[in-house]
Parts: structure tokens; sequence; C-alpha cells
């Protein structure tokens, strides 16, 4: 892990990614300290936390504490900073920090405009000047036998003093290495410590879009070994739906639905920024009117509109390119019909409730046949697999989580099917008429079908071309 200081910025920056802040809070200041002092920045996934310290470091003096876990234990750093002569009345006292530096793994680091001819650069004038800061650093050394000095002699402001200091605890000082940033400066140059020390890896991302199929599965066996089926079709089928809710709703995060542009096809960054260009120019226009302003807001609204339409054309090439020898002649004449405005689409059913009553009517009627018999657990498993994840109907449930329901779940899901087909009735929420779609005529060649969509799943029983019923329907899973 990497360390870098520059001016009164202290923080963890192995490789820019996502950042967690520190905020100034953690800063000690006295009451007379009038400048803001600024937030550290650690990596997101680098556990870290402020250290509130109850005790001053002298008057006018700022500073601030921050633990960081590593894996093999947490150490501290403390930040430092006093002000510059001539404010003579900022004197360093920081006996509480050296004590807690000699006793656990620490860093102190900061900007102590000390000077000492320890560490000052020797190439320089100031090599030999001294000041009371800098006696009050030397004692702190004597003091404290287990802290160390690690930066000396290496000019760390521009105009060659060594005002920012490094103290270590002597277990950390074999781990770490100090150096000048190559680029990194304000007055003062930036100083990266590096610790030779593994961090505590992060546990894996959860993706929050995806769904936890498992966990989702997992707790639809738990409910259905612990479950008691009633015999009442319509109230086992209420807590079925209800069991799978409170599943879904536990490990399949809910997503808001995208909306595309109208012009979508060709509505890229690049138009939103000439749209966007040209509208700050009109709300400039009518906060600040002039001859000249008005005169530009003319000369514009030509220029962005050949620009759109030169994207334009650029997206209808592009698309038109798309259309070569491999494509299909089914794929090339939907193409043409979307282009000319032409969709095709079913005829409705004359009289939907009354043709859906009539199939309900019929399938209640029917005698038991031969095809009549229980369906087996195989059959509803090969029935979900045929489908498609289609959207969810009124029930917020799709296919993906029939498909994922374990043995003991599926078996009471087909318990309902066997307890419909044996009473020869849906449960009452699925046949009112509030969950009954449209029923289509669908006309093929000499093929024709009538099916009655419930909230669910369709239920397609062939028939003749006039539509009536003249044989009981065969009845599979698949069709609920």
């Amino acid at each position: 892990m990497t360390l870098r200081r520059c001016g009164a910025v202290c923080g963890a920056f192995p490789v820019p990614d996502v950042w967690q802040a520190l905020a100034g809070n953690c800063w000690g200041r006295p009451p007379t300290a009038q400048i803001e002092a600024p937030p550290s920045f650690f990596r997101a996934d680098i556990l870290a936390k402020p250290i509130h310290l109850q005790a001053h470091c002298g008057p006018e003096i700022e500073y601030q504490g921050v633990t960081v876990s590593l894996l093999e234990g947490d150490f501290q750093v403390f930040d430092i900073y006093r002000p510059p002569p001539p404010r003579e009345s900022a004197r360093l006292q920081l006996d509480n920090i050296f004590a807690k530096v000699n006793d656990s793994p620490s860093i102190l680091c900061g900007n102590f405009n000390a000077h000492d001819p320890l560490w000052n650069n020797p190439s320089t004038s100031s090599a030999h000047k001294t000041c009371t800061s800098g006696h009050h650093l030397i004692r702190l050394l004597r003091d404290f036998p287990q802290v160390s000095l690690i930066s000396k002699r290496t000019s760390t402001h521009m105009r060659g003093g060594v005002l920012d200091l490094l103290f270590v605890s002597t277990p950390l000082s074999s781990l770490m290495t100090w150096s000048l940033h190559s680029y990194l400066a304000s007055d003062h140059f930036a100083v990266t410590v590096t610790i030779d020390t593994p961090r505590i890896p992060s546990p894996p991302p959860t993706l929050k879009w995806k769904a936890n199929w498992h966990l989702y599965t997992q707790s639809m066996e738990t409910w259905a070994c612990s479950f008691d089926p009633p015999n009442n079709i319509d109230q086992l089928e209420s807590e079925i739906v209800q069991a799978i809710h409170i599943a879904a709703n536990q490990t399949i995060p809910l997503t808001t639905p995208t909306t595309h542009h109208r012009n979508h096809w060709f509505y890229d960054e690049r138009v939103k920024e000439l749209r966007r260009r040209l509208l700050i120019l009109r709300k400039t226009l009518h906060k600040h009117p002039s001859p000249e302003l008005l005169q530009t807001y003319r000369e514009a609204i030509p220029l962005i509109r050949e620009k759109i339409q030169e994207i334009k054309t650029n997206k209808w090439l592009e698309w038109c390119e798309s259309l070569n020898v491999h494509t299909s002649l089914h794929d090339l004449w939907r193409r043409l019909n979307i282009v000319a405005g032409k969709f095709k689409s079913q005829a409705h059913h004359p009289q939907p409730k009354t043709e859906a009553d009539a199939l309900l009517t019929t399938f209640a009627l029917q005698e038991t046949a031969e095809s009549d018999e229980p369906f087996t657990q195989q059959e509803v498993k090969q029935a979900l697999k045929i489908n498609t994840n289609t959207a969810p109907g009124l029930d917020n449930i799709s296919y993906s989580m029939l498909n994922h329901l374990g043995p003991e779940a599926l078996s009471q899901l087909h318990l309902l099917f066997n307890k419909s087909l044996a009473a020869g009735r849906l449960p009452t929420r699925l046949s009112t008429k509030d969950n009954l779609a449209t029923i289509y005529s669908i006309t093929d060649g000499i093929d024709s079908n009538i099916t009655f969509w419930t909230s669910r799943k369709p239920l397609s029983w062939p028939t003749a071309k006039s539509s009536s019923i003249s044989s009981p329907p065969e009845v599979s899973p698949a069709n609920f």
C-alpha cells in the first residue's frame, strides 16, 4: 500500500479507482484556527476509520488521525499541520501522539515547519538553521526510542527547506520506503510512502442487478418443506403465489424500465451535446439580450441542424449497409415494413369475453378423457422447459421463477395443477374477467387456433375454422 502526502492532505493512493473520504471533521483544531482542513481520501476497498484525538497538539496546530486495517494488523496514520512563521504562537505539543507512535505501529507525517541540523539539507543555506519546534521534536525523539525519523536531508519545499517530516514506529521502519513524487507538488513536494504489507482482501462485489437464483431456490425449498397445502384450490394458488413473491423480493432486484429516445436510432451523445449547446445559447440570449448574441444564435441554428442531419444520414447509411447477401428474406421484409411504418398485427376476436366464458364452460363440463390422467411431475418440468422467459402477467411471476423451483416447491405447483384438473376449473383469480386478455384468431393456410389467455399462461386448443370446439381439448401442464 502507498501513502502520499502533499501540503495538508494525506491518503492512501494505490490505483485511482473508487474512493471514500474521511472528512475534515476528524481534524482537531483550536477555536482560533481559521483554516478549513481538507479530508483524507482512501480506496473504498481499504478499511479505514478516523481517530478522534482528545488532547490538542498545541495552539493553532491542526491534526488528524486515521486507523488503517491490513491483513497483518492495524496501524495508525497521524497528520500534523503547523502554520509557518510569523505565527510564532503555533507551538508543537506532540507528547501524546509520539507516545502512540512509540507504543503501536504508527506513522506520523505532516508539515511541521520545523528546522534542525538533524534533518536540514546540508547543501542549502538553511543547513544549520534551528527553531523552537525543531528543539521540541529532537527532545521527543530522545524520550521515545521506538520512534524513528525517516525523511532526512531531502528538501520538501521549493525553497530548499525540509519542512515535511516522516516519523514511524520502529517495527514499521523495515517495511517501508519513501520518496518524493515525480510530479505531484504545490509549494511543497509530495512525499510517497510505500508499506510492504498485504491489505485485507475485499469480498467479491455483489451485482445489484443480478438475481440470486441459488438463494431463491433455497428459500422456496425451505417454505415448501414446512407448507401444509389446503384443499381449496383458490387458497392453494394464493399461498403459492405469495411464497414466490416473498422469495423473489429477497433475491431478485427490482429494475427500472429503460426508456429510449423516440429518435434513438440516431440520437447519440454528439446529438445530445449539440442540442445542449443550442439550449445554453438560447437561455443566455433570453437573460442577456443583445444584437451580437442574437446574430450568433441565428447563425448557430442552421449549423447545428446541418450537423444533426449529417449524423442522421450516416446512421441511415450504416443501417442500409447491414442489409447484404446474407440477410434472410424474412428479416429483409421485416426491416422494410418497419421503415415503411407497416406493422402486422393480429385481429381481435369480435367477442372475447363470450368466447372465453364458452371455453371455460366447455373445460368444466367435459367428461373425463383418457388423456386427463393426473399430471406427473416430469410433465410439469417438461412444460416449464419449453416456455421462454416472457414478461410476467398480472401476478408478476415469470417463467424464470418457475424454472428455478426446487423439487419440494415444484411438487406444490404439481399439486395445484392436479387439483385444478380434478375440479374441472381454474383458480378464481386466474379466470375472472380482469385477468382475461384477448382471444386472437390466427389463420395461416388451413389451420386455425383459438388461444385463451389467462394472467400468466395461454391455453391453446386446436379448433375448426369456425372457431367452434367439436371435441374435448387435450390438456397438459403447459396449458396453465
